[in-house]
């Protein structure tokens, strides 16, 4: 049983909570933005792990994977995959961006892979996404 308990009678909607895994209101934006930040300038970086992304956010693997569940409702891989699915579509409306290219900004070294993970994600090719467009 865990040492933590959420309190859901909170007198003072100003007091930081005492659980680690809740920040409070103020710092949930800041943490979330600070999580893109760093997930931004380390995207095309497939040689930077998980440790070193809770390094870099100064925070614990536990506490960061916590977190960002908690805040978000996703899992850290699956916030990080929808994150790089949205920036796909985005890149894909500019047509003069090759899907190669478009697959290495997503931080994938495959075309294959990133064709995978784009079907899987949307039921269709990156190609088929972009054939759509008017």
């Amino acid at each position: 049983m865990s040492n933590y308990s959420f309190d859901t009678n909170h007198s003072d909607e100003n007091e930081k909570s005492e659980n680690p895994y809740v920040p409070d209101s103020k710092e949930t934006p800041e943490f979330v933005a600070q999580f893109i930040e760093v997930l931004d300038r380390h995207l095309c970086d497939t040689c930077f792990k998980k440790e070193d992304f809770a390094a870099e956010m100064g925070v614990s693997i536990s506490l960061l994977y916590k977190r960002i569940k908690l805040l978000t409702g996703l899992s850290v891989a699956d916030f990080i995959r929808n994150y790089k699915m949205q920036l796909a579509t985005t890149l894909l409306n500019d047509k003069s961006i090759s899907i190669g290219e478009i697959s290495f900004k997503c931080g994938y070294s495959s075309i294959g892979y990133f064709s995978t993970v784009f079907r899987k994600h949307f039921g269709y090719t990156p190609t088929e996404y972009r054939n759509r467009l008017p």
